[in-house]
């Protein structure tokens, strides 16, 4: 069964490197589902063959980017600096992104910031994280991470 899935995920992410970008809504909808079935090395390497079958520069890949960074690669620092482009976009074009958004988005720069500051702290590096997505899906059980969340708000634009 995971093989099958994990198969199917890597035929989707073929998939959209050879055609147009996949619509915000769909990559929203595949990311839950890998999420909800408790998928997660299916959603990894959605999420990996996503952010680099498309261009990397399409919003949309870019939040499943940040996600997998986040939550799967430990790596807060490049979570950050994406996010950190991200802001820019937002700050350049504010009517294009909705409240609902920038809310999504605004949860996610904190906790990434505030992570990124308890682990130096610790005089850790926070871009070497053990990442831990079995344990976060199971604190949240049913819900929906703000990582994933936001993608259904996600505007169909690229960052330059």
């Amino acid at each position: 069964m995971k093989k099958t899935l994990l198969l199917s995920a890597c035929l989707l992410a073929a998939m959209y490197s050879n055609a147009q970008n996949p619509t915000p809504l769909e990559i929203a909808n595949t990311v839950s589902n890998f999420w909800f079935s408790n998928n997660l090395s299916g959603l990894s390497v959605y999420a990996t063959n996503l952010y680099s079958g498309t261009a990397t520069n399409y919003l949309p890949a870019i939040m499943v980017s940040i996600f997998h960074d986040r939550v799967f690669e430990g790596k807060l620092v490049t979570a950050s600096n994406k996010l950190s482009k991200v802001q820019t976009k937002i700050g350049s074009i504010p009517g294009q992104f909705t409240d609902r958004f920038n809310y999504h988005f605004s949860i996610i720069n904190s906790m990434t910031l505030r992570s990124i500051n308890e682990i130096s702290a610790q005089g850790l590096d926070p871009n070497g994280v053990a990442p831990e997505p079995q344990l976060i899906k199971s604190d949240m059980g049913s819900f929906l991470i703000p990582d994933i969340s936001i993608l259904y708000d996600t505007p169909p634009v690229s960052l330059p």
